[in-house]
């Protein structure tokens, strides 16, 4: 997943994480959901992905 650190307000620097808003294109279906530190996704080809998110604006 891309990490992008940049300047936030005041100063501070914040760390921006790029996540994706769809599941790759190709026909595997959702096998299952891992929940460790982030959300993943396991595909039923075997393949794993960052789970979809949906665009913030702001962050706490």
């Amino acid at each position: 997943m891309p990490v992008l650190r940049t300047p936030g307000d005041g100063g501070k620097r914040v760390w921006r994480f790029y996540a994706p808003l769809s599941l790759p294109v190709g026909g595997a279906e959702l096998a299952s959901v891992v929940l460790h530190r982030t959300l993943w996704v396991l595909t039923s080809d075997g393949h794993v992905h960052p789970a979809p998110c949906t665009p913030a604006e702001h962050l706490w």
